[in-house]
């Protein structure tokens, strides 16, 4: 009996040692801060990489502006195209120099002639916006002597006028009735194309053309091939300009037969300036 008691009292202590096992706190897991705190550091390093690049791309963005690659291999080809034109209207100027005694006496006389000479050109067709005056001048005019030095003599007035005649076989009469009317200096006739639009537009393709030709014959003898284009610019080439008739007296032509003008051609030229890209 005794030894039955022992052994059923050991039988109910032994659930009590299980369960107080069984209910102690569970401790935390010793690898959950030691994850977190690792992607924090590959966060932190990706981080500081980013900006680091950032910086690199910004200052070599502001080390090459205005600067061209250097590895870059280019040529440069020009070319210049050409049209003939017809000109189709005339400027000239047309001038009345006067001297009197007095200042108003030289200012009527030139006056007088000058409103005739308007009044001329508008009967012939010349609308009133294609004359214009170019100066108007006031001059003392004086006489030396060996006895008296300067003496004034008076005063001369001139005026000149730039006539447009838009219809250039008119140009030879406009040019006639200088002497009629007493018109005293006639010059800087000058023959020129109107619109020159259309003909600069023309001339652009011809010069285009000629750099396609150009481009094509140098890239195949260079054995290279064309990219792309680096850079275009264009102007147009001028001759230094037609000189103008000198100014001669009126009286030379008489108030007679109008003089014959040959009208010719005159050239509009466009130049074309290119760079390529090579490789």
């Amino acid at each position: 009996m005794p030894v039955k008691k022992s052994t059923a009292k050991s039988q109910k202590t032994a659930p009590v040692q299980q369960m107080g096992g069984c209910c102690k706190p569970k401790p935390k897991h010793k690898y959950g801060h030691a994850f977190v705190a690792l992607l924090g550091t590959i966060f932190l390093i990706y981080l500081i990489f980013y900006i680091g690049t950032l910086i690199r791309t910004e200052i070599k963005e502001y080390e090459f502006i205005g600067r061209s690659d250097e590895g870059m291999r280019t040529i440069s080809l020009q070319a210049t195209g050409e049209v003939k034109v017809v000109p189709d209207v005339a400027f000239t100027t047309m001038g009345v120099q006067t001297e009197a005694e007095t200042v108003e006496a030289a200012q009527d006389q030139n006056t007088q002639i000058m409103n005739k000479l308007l009044t001329e050109l508008a009967a012939m067709g010349i609308a009133e916006k294609d004359m214009q005056t170019q100066d108007y001048n006031v001059y003392p005019q004086y006489d030396y002597t060996p006895d008296e030095g300067r003496e004034l003599r008076g005063y001369q007035v001139s005026q000149h006028v730039r006539v447009r005649v838009r219809d250039i076989d008119k140009a030879d009469e406009v040019l006639a009735l200088a002497g009629s009317v007493g018109a005293t200096n006639v010059g800087g006739l000058d023959l020129q194309v109107d619109d020159t639009d259309v003909y600069i537009e023309k001339a652009r393709a011809e010069a285009i053309k000629e750099l396609k030709e150009k481009v094509r014959m140098i890239t195949g003898s260079l054995d290279v091939d064309v990219v792309g284009v680096v850079n275009y610019s264009e102007n147009e080439p001028q001759d230094g300009g037609r000189p103008d008739m000198m100014y001669m007296e009126a009286k030379a032509l008489g108030g007679g037969s109008a003089p014959a003008l040959a009208a010719g051609e005159n050239t509009v030229r466009m130049q074309g300036n290119v760079v390529f890209e090579i490789q």
